[in-house]
This record gives structure tokens, sequence and C-alpha cells, in this order.
């Protein structure tokens, strides 16, 4: 993303990195493999950390960097961006509980779409200057 963004261009960014997020969670062969590597690390406290590093904490990393930059441009209050991103990404915690249990149900797109617009809208709102 480049960094001489606008506020259209982050929403925009927030929007299609949750719509990534829920395509890559719902796929039945990364569904499966998410169950596979849930009981493993449950066997290896390493592995569990490599994959938390590599998987999670890394997107994570990436999306408190883009809230770093738009908080310094002025966009966006943002005074705790590792904080934010945890909450960002609470977003999709329910999909990910949905698919670990094996109990996803697909749901009508123009539905997901809604949901993911508003919860970004509702994540930006809270990024306001006061």
């Amino acid at each position: 993303m480049p960094f001489n963004i606008e506020k259209d261009d982050l929403r925009n960014y927030l929007i299609q990195t949750l719509l990534n997020l829920q395509i890559h969670l719902v796929l039945p062969e990364n569904a499966s493999f998410f169950r596979l590597i849930m009981e493993q690390t449950q066997r290896s406290k390493q592995l569990a950390q490599h994959i938390h590093e590599q998987g999670p904490k890394h997107i994570q990393n990436a999306i408190a960097c883009i809230l770093t930059k738009a908080n310094e441009l002025g966009l966006i209050t943002c005074e705790e961006p590792e904080y934010s991103a945890q909450l960002f990404f609470g977003i999709v915690r329910n999909l990910e509980w949905q698919v670990l249990m094996n109990i996803y149900v697909q749901e009508n797109e123009q539905e997901n779409l809604k949901y993911i617009h508003y919860c970004v809208d509702r994540f930006l709102e809270g990024h306001q200057k006061v």
C-alpha cells in the first residue's frame, strides 16, 4: 500500500484485508489445515510460537505498521497500533471459531460484505480525532 494514502485508501485496504482473510479461512483445504495445526500446536509450544509468529502475528504487525503510518499522516488517531491491530482482527474471530469447530455455514456474500463494511467503518470511527 502506498504511503501517500487518503482515508478512503485506508478504508479500502482494511476491507480488502478482511475479505482476503475470510476467503482464506473458509476454503475447505485451508479450514482442514487450520484444524490440524491447532491440534498439533497443543503438543509443541515451539511449533505454536512459530506458527503464530509466521502467520497471525506477521499479518497483525503489517496492519499495525499501516495504522502507524495513517496516524503519522493525520488520517486517524492511533496511539496503540499493536492493540488496534489486535482489535481489527477480532472482526474475523467468530468466523475463525466457526471454521475451527467445523460449523461454518456459507453465508450470503452480500451479507458478508455488509458485515465487513460495517465493522471497518466502526473501527475507523473509533480512531477519529477527538
